[in-house]
């Protein structure tokens, strides 16, 4: 069986390739050395459609396919994996989640914003005392009324320091809530979330990591993601999506690692 590339995804590559090439790899090692968060090259990948890739064009977005998707990221990961890293965070966990299980009010709000790369998106999902992916407990969302009240501290929050917008999810219910309680979307500015600790990421410095504190944060239910008690499933769903970017990720890494180590070799040595 021959698998070939379709020109739309060999056209989209080279976009990212190109980028990546121009404005990325000349900048990688800086990233690094300066932990500093790339908002002039996350503007720049907005304008080529690479916060918004699987978002409908008629909703913002690049309108393009998950082969793409992952084409994009290896390319943009061979010049810089913290570049890469926050591209995959903010469409796989935060624009993607949105356009799934966004309510309509919640997608008119947001997700033609998040998929034009005009707000940023994170995604508050690892507990303080939690590995990725586990339930945890520091995260509760509790019903008062006919409002939801978030409590509770995420670690490592990729993209935290610049986000304009967050997916919480709040795996512990409290006040008649059931287990999986709910997934949330929650706006940067809102009273009572606070960004704690930068957190240095190992070979991914740069990414904005922070500590995401919730002090009685309030929402409206048409906050929440999905159906009352769906958080896991929200959660689990925007997971596998994560992992396939995250492949994609490694696979540019790997790319650019072996054409390195290649160049090095078949060099003359004295």
């Amino acid at each position: 069986m021959r698998l070939e590339l379709t020109p739309e995804q060999e056209a989209f590559r080279q976009t990212a390739a190109d980028f990546a090439a121009r404005s990325v790899r000349a900048r990688g090692g800086a990233i690094d050395a300066g932990d500093r968060f790339p908002a002039a090259l996350v503007d720049e990948a907005a304008r080529l459609g690479l916060l918004g890739v699987t978002i409908p064009a008629g909703e913002g977005g690049a309108g393009r396919d998950a082969v793409s998707y992952a084409l994009a990221l290896e390319a943009v990961a061979a010049a810089s994996a913290t570049v890469a890293m926050i591209l995959a965070v903010h469409n796989s966990l935060a624009a993607e989640v949105v356009a799934r299980f966004g309510s309509e009010p919640l997608r008119g709000r947001w997700l033609r914003r998040l998929a034009s790369g005009r707000s940023l998106g994170a995604c508050a999902l690892v507990e303080a005392d939690a590995g990725p992916g586990e339930a945890g407990g520091g995260v509760t969302a509790a019903r008062d009324g006919e409002r939801y009240v978030l409590r509770g501290r995420a670690a490592w929050v990729a993209n935290a320091a610049a986000a304009e917008l967050f997916v919480v999810f709040a795996p512990a219910g409290t006040g008649g809530e059931p287990a999986g309680a709910g997934a949330f979307l929650v706006p940067g500015d809102a009273p009572g979330l606070t960004r704690a600790d930068a957190r240095d990421a190992l070979g991914v410095r740069g990414l904005g990591c922070r500590d995401v504190v919730l002090e009685d944060v309030r929402l409206g239910a048409d906050a929440r993601l999905g159906a009352p008690g769906d958080g896991c499933r929200v959660r689990d769903w925007a997971l596998d999506g994560a992992r396939v970017a995250t492949a994609a990720l490694a696979v540019g890494v790997g790319q650019a690692a072996l054409a390195e180590t290649l160049a090095y070799a078949r060099r003359p040595q004295a």
